[in-house]
């Protein structure tokens, strides 16, 4: 315990001298810095969220999406795909593997008008589609590939019109594009016959890989690994057209049928395309209305192992696409609407993160899921660095000074400190990394690591938030007792 106040008789001139030492300290504690670094994208954290596979074994995350305040994903799994649902802080399976179909091994997922929809991907009895009506209840809305079994996927799930639309993978005769009428009712409107005379009319167009509702009309982007991927626009009814410039049948991938497979995606009122090539890199392209189109970039963004822009999201007015690279991990690429930056480093640092197959921004951050299949797959969260600054105390001539850091989280985080000296800046080896348990406070006593009159202190927390606050006490020469003492909260900017 520390005492203030009278201690005996005591002359003017000790008081005076006491009553600086007291203003010195409310000084303090009011400073600020002047100039406050912020965080660049760089400096941000990736932290691992989820148990490698869910723990059960799967090997990769097919689509997340938020929807009534959870975030979902659809994890792959060979006894059937798992609907995994995050509310922040743990995931939890929603439905019964492969909604008691083994064969229902893969899907994507949805959000339209507040309802989460999943199709699946069944190479044996045709792909099915799920609506949530939450409390672990699903309700089927088609089965068996919409009566042919040859379409394997139901997936590219896009809204137009309030009215959910959903595209087809048929390997065999072309994809295909339905109109969900409610209930089990769904209407064909590709413009082809069923069963089969998909494709757009070249059944080498084998799958819808995704839909946008740009401008009030539904596009939708094909994969084609003989002649190269094509772009259609719906214009009601079964009629469509082709915008990406090529001649029907064939002529596709932008002029380059190495580019077999798109990954279309709305940002700042532009329509963008993510294309796949495995052999030249991936490449960007920008819709310029008509059959027109521009070229962002090629190449795989400098590296041709980067082959796949598998899928993306928008976060803080970003577009954010990831991307398949087998030889160096799987990365995140981050578009500001004039150029492309690297946001994550390969594979998350884990080598047998292949491909990052899914992004999404949920309550503020940005998450992505991993294809993995020798760990299973792993979901991560780029959590901004949160700095903390604490006014200059002092940790000599009988001066404490204690930074104390709080941890409100349920899980356990880590901090890096750095003191700010008259003689520069120290970053002891005892205060990086630290790990603060979660639900608790640490307190750590500065003059351990440096003897000052002035040292400010800056903590960073690589991996969650934190509260922190600097403690001051004085003890006079002599006395057994502290005999000032002040606490201050700290600036998080």
């Amino acid at each position: 315990m520390y005492r203030i106040g009278f201690e005996g008789s005591r002359g003017l001139t000790w008081w005076i001298k006491r009553l600086v030492i007291i203003l010195s300290i409310a000084f303090i504690a009011l400073s600020v810095p002047i100039s406050t670094p912020v965080a660049q994208a760089g400096e941000d954290a990736w932290v691992k969220v989820n148990e490698d596979g869910f723990g059960i074994g799967s090997n990769e995350s097919l689509g997340m999406i938020v929807n009534d305040g959870y975030l979902y994903d659809c994890a792959f799994h060979g006894f059937g795909v798992r609907v995994m649902q995050y509310d922040g802080f743990r995931w939890t399976g929603i439905n019964e593997a492969g909604f008691g179909n083994i064969f229902n091994q893969g899907g994507g997922a949805k959000s339209i008008n507040g309802d989460l929809y999943v199709g699946t991907y069944n190479a044996l009895n045709g792909g099915e589609a799920w609506r949530y009506d939450g409390n672990y209840n699903w309700t089927q809305i088609a089965s068996g590939g919409l009566g042919d079994p040859r379409n394997h996927s139901i997936r590219a799930e896009a809204e137009l019109g309030a009215i959910p639309y959903m595209g087809t993978g048929n390997n065999f005769t072309g994809c295909e594009v339905w109109r969900y009428d409610g209930g089990t009712s769904w209407t064909r409107v590709d413009g082809g016959a069923s069963p089969g005379n998909g494709g757009f009319g070249d059944p080498n167009n084998e799958q819808v890989w995704n839909m946008e509702n740009y401008n009030g009309k539904l596009y939708a982007g094909t994969s084609n690994d003989i002649t190269g991927c094509e772009v259609w626009r719906y214009e009601g009814g079964t009629s469509w057209t082709r915008v990406d410039g090529g001649a029907s049948p064939g002529n596709g991938g932008f002029g380059n049928p190495n580019n077999w497979n798109t990954e279309l995606a709305l940002y700042g009122n532009k329509l963008y395309a993510g294309v796949w090539n495995k052999t030249e890199g991936c490449e960007t392209w920008r819709y310029e209305g008509g059959t027109n189109w521009t070229r962002i970039t090629s190449g795989g963004f400098g590296d041709v192992n980067n082959t796949q822009l598998f899928h993306h999201t928008l976060h803080n007015n970003r577009l954010y696409y990831g991307v398949t690279n087998e030889v160096t991990g799987g990365e995140i690429w981050e578009f500001d609407g004039t150029g492309w930056v690297q946001f994550s480093a390969g594979g998350f640092g884990v080598s047998t993160n292949i491909s990052v197959s899914t992004v999404c921004s949920y309550n503020g951050a940005l998450y992505a899921g991993t294809v993995n299949e020798t760990l299973g797959t792993q979901v991560w969260r780029n959590t901004p660095r949160n700095i903390w600054y604490l006014a200059e105390g002092a940790t000599e001539g009988g001066f404490e000074t204690w930074v104390l850091v709080q941890n409100p989280g349920t899980d356990p985080v880590h901090v890096d400190f750095t003191l700010n000296t008259g003689e520069g800046a120290v970053n002891p080896d005892g205060l990086q990394g630290v790990e603060v348990p979660a639900g608790s406070r640490r307190s750590f006593n500065i003059g351990e690591f440096v003897t000052t009159f002035d040292v400010s202190t800056k903590v960073e927390c690589t991996d969650g938030n934190v509260i922190c606050e600097r403690a001051m006490y004085w003890t006079s020469p002599g006395s057994l007792y502290r005999e000032l003492g002040h606490d201050s909260i700290g600036l998080d900017p």
